[in-house]
């Protein structure tokens, strides 16, 4: 028997077992697979997601040939290999899928036992994290950010309460715009890769200004 899950006309192979189709769709990537873990066919709704064809790079191939090296631990629990693993773990896990020579994509798959015309097949319904890890890697960066503004404010203020009454308010007052001109200018040159002429466009000062107070010394 074939198992390769394509009909006589090789139309749709998703087309007369309607329960794997109904869970193909309910993911970005869904992967049907041989009992012995062979990929028979790929599905994935939305293409325009993935910048390789997944069905032309994965069919024919083992699951664990996909697989990152980081996640090949977790094909056994995934697929319930093992002998007697229980149903409570079956749920779904983060695996990292190689894509291309060296490219990986993070998916979070679980795995599904379907009856078909052709016997009964595994299916790994799988849905993209990458915009969850983007978001949380912009997340991190923000937060990050954020810990050394506050942490300068902190220090700003308490350099500030030491010099009053110890100093001239007039020399308080230009340490402060010191350091509050020092984060703008840092700000403006991440912000244009480090080019000086757009971030004093961006500052509204000339390229002059913004070099003398990169020389200045901040008190």
């Amino acid at each position: 028997m074939d198992e390769r899950p394509t009909d006589i006309g090789g139309e749709d192979p998703w087309r007369g077992y309607d329960a794997a189709a109904l869970l193909a769709m309910s993911g970005d990537v869904s992967i049907l697979l041989s009992m012995d873990s062979l990929i028979l066919d790929v599905m994935v709704p939305e293409k325009e997601k993935f910048d390789v064809d997944l069905r032309t790079s994965w069919v024919g191939r083992t699951f664990a040939e996909i697989v990152a090296k980081d996640s090949i631990g977790k094909i056994a629990p995934l697929l319930n290999l093992n002998a007697g693993t229980s149903s409570r773990n079956d749920r779904w896990r983060h695996l990292n899928f190689v894509v291309g020579v060296a490219a990986e994509i993070p998916l979070l798959a679980k795995h599904f036992r379907v009856g078909t015309p052709y016997g009964k097949v595994r299916q790994v319904v799988c849905r993209d994290l990458r915009p969850m890890t983007e978001l949380n890697a912009r997340w991190q960066d923000e937060n990050s950010r954020l810990l050394v503004e506050v942490a300068r404010a902190k220090a700003a203020k308490s350099f500030a309460g030491d010099l009053v009454g110890s100093a001239p308010l007039a020399d308080i007052m230009t340490a402060a715009v010191d350091e509050v001109a020092k984060i703008c200018i840092e700000q403006a040159l991440m912000l244009r890769d480090d080019d000086e002429v757009t971030a004093a466009q961006l500052l509204g000062i000339t390229v002059a200004e913004l070099r003398r107070r990169r020389r200045k010394p901040f008190h």
